[in-house]
């Protein structure tokens, strides 16, 4: 469901007849400056209200934002960002991330990191396995099968901290998202940027809102993370990087460590700091997925199908 829009209008009533004209328009000052001032960064809604960018949704289960680490078959380590969407142990996340295209077996092993504390690392805590996969969107959704020693568990045990799916069809343009991942920027804790949406596009057989994009910072390691709307629901999943129209990137600095080397130079990855736009595939294209996960179906093509 989407997320409200706020119930104040930008310009206050007019004041009741027979008011004084100066006490008036002393108030409707006083009130827009109140308003503003609360505020904080705001935009026009397409039904002309006021929204604000600086509020994050209230009561995210930060803890359902994991980090996966997939083991492939000949060593190589992946890392990327996913999120749980039931309780069960149902995990959402794109499927380059988990399966990469030049791996024509199945990941070894995808080892599944939670948070205790968002200052923190996340901990290894779980072993997944993807059940559900689908290249042409970009998505998959793994099952936690087991503990982080390998021993197998109950799914209905888990009772994990989960985030609740929203709808994206409601998304309107300027409406506020905050993006949760574990981009390699970021170091080894959660991280938390902001945004808008931006705009949509179409692609066949998709409909015209088969990508949402928005400008909130979205880097390598974000992949497969959570997209959230106002009321902290689960509206996309961030799948590519500086997308759109040539995705143009004006501004890109060394400014992180990102080899762990201990020196910031030049043999670290410049991070884009502006003039691009990301794509987020909307979660509503991974309903399907989802649901035929939750009926226990697995949908794993392999050997991975060549790109077209």
């Amino acid at each position: 469901m989407a997320a409200p829009e706020s119930s104040s209008p930008f310009l206050p009533a007019a004041p009741c007849p027979g008011r004084d004209r100066g006490a008036g328009l002393g108030l409707l000052v006083l009130a827009l400056v109140l308003g503003l001032g609360g505020l904080g960064l705001g935009y026009w809604t397409g039904r002309g209200r006021v929204a604000s960018l600086t509020t994050s949704p209230p009561e995210v289960p930060y803890r359902a934002v994991v980090a996966l680490e997939t083991h492939t078959a000949d060593g190589t380590v992946h890392w990327a960002s996913g999120s749980i969407v039931s309780p069960d142990g149902l995990i959402l996340t794109c499927a380059h991330a988990v399966w990469p295209a030049e791996q024509s077996a199945p990941p070894a092993r995808i080892v599944v990191h939670m948070l205790n504390e968002v200052d923190q690392p996340p901990a290894p805590r779980y072993e997944a396995r993807v059940v559900q996969l689908d290249t042409a969107l970009d998505l998959a959704v793994l099952r936690v099968v087991a503990d982080a020693q390998g021993h197998p568990v109950d799914p209905a045990s888990l009772h994990l901290p989960s985030l609740p799916l929203g709808d994206p069809e409601a998304l309107t343009l300027g409406a506020p998202l905050t993006v949760l991942g574990y981009p390699n920027i970021g170091g080894t804790t959660l991280t938390l940027t902001q945004g808008v949406v931006a705009g949509f596009r179409a692609q066949a057989p998709y409909g015209s809102r088969a990508w949402i994009k928005t400008t909130a910072a979205v880097a390598r390691g974000s992949s497969g993370g959570a997209v959230l709307d106002r009321s902290g629901h689960l509206v996309a999943v961030p799948v590519q990087v500086g997308a759109g129209d040539g995705a143009p990137v004006a501004d890109c600095r060394v400014v992180v460590d990102t080899n762990q080397d201990g020196v910031v130079d030049s043999d670290d990855r410049c991070i884009p700091v502006g003039g691009f736009l990301n794509a987020l595939r909307p979660v509503s294209l991974a309903r399907r997925l989802i649901d035929a996960a939750r009926a226990g179906q697995v949908r794993v093509p392999t050997p991975w199908p060549t790109p077209t």
